[in-house]
């Protein structure tokens, strides 16, 4: 029986404002060592485009819909895990665990199959609430009935919901939450990383606190670019 390592990992939870509003504490799997075919199968899970979250901040200001964004704890602990794995135990919590090891009922984060399955799992509530996923991107959910309709965008355990019937949004929330653990919040300043700033006619996002960490934590001096810039291709 393979025995997988393990660590624990500190990370902090900061605002739109770069001030730290909660400490985290995540026990990860080194799935360097996971062998494919073997302790995992598939890794895939899709990634969410830039693009469709200003999209979709451009549509709620147009058209006045209701938004919620929310984070889902500990969201790979929910699905179950797809394969017989075993890890180190946290020895720093118990030591007389010391030279033991435990068997993964969940997708523990780190394992290469973490986020694949938690994507799996995340799509079963989903379908029940009858929202469909969309056929260019996979992290977009779309629900329609008559002139109602809903849109939810994921981004591994943060997302956002649109919809035009504050009904809709009550009834997704209770939904989720006989599910999963989930954090709601109908005034949101940030979304994944972007800093917003919510008007009555507009949404300016930013990145504010990251542009200030990278100018710190590196060297920097004023560059000069060629002209004009590399073209970037995008799409929804």
């Amino acid at each position: 029986m393979k025995v997988l390592g393990s660590k624990w990992v500190f990370t902090s939870k900061q605002d739109a404002n770069g001030k730290v509003n909660k400490d985290k504490a995540h026990y990860v799997v080194k799935g360097l060592n996971q062998q494919p075919g073997q302790d995992f199968v598939d890794c895939y899970a899709p990634t969410p485009s830039i693009v469709t979250i200003c999209l979709l901040l451009a549509l709620k200001t147009q058209q006045k819909l209701h938004m919620t964004t929310f984070e889902i704890s500990v969201a790979c602990l929910h699905s179950p895990i797809d394969k017989e794995i075993y890890v180190k135990a946290p020895t720093e919590l118990q030591p007389e665990l010391k030279g033991k090891s435990m068997k993964l009922h969940k997708a523990l984060n780190g394992t290469k199959q973490a986020i694949c399955c938690w994507w799996l799992f995340f799509k079963s509530p989903i379908n029940d609430m009858g929202l469909m996923v969309n056929n260019i991107r996979s992290s977009l959910y779309l629900y329609k009935q008559d002139w109602n309709y809903m849109l939810v965008w994921m981004h591994v355990d943060d997302g956002v919901i649109l919809t035009n019937n504050k009904g809709l949004l009550q009834e997704i929330q209770s939904h989720m939450n006989k599910k999963l653990t989930v954090e709601l919040n109908s005034n949101p300043d940030k979304i994944a990383g972007l800093n917003l700033k919510i008007g009555e006619n507009s949404i300016q996002i930013n990145q504010n606190p990251i542009k200030t960490l990278i100018i710190c934590t590196y060297p920097w001096k004023v560059l000069n670019e060629t002209t004009p810039l590399p073209t970037l291709s995008t799409s929804l």
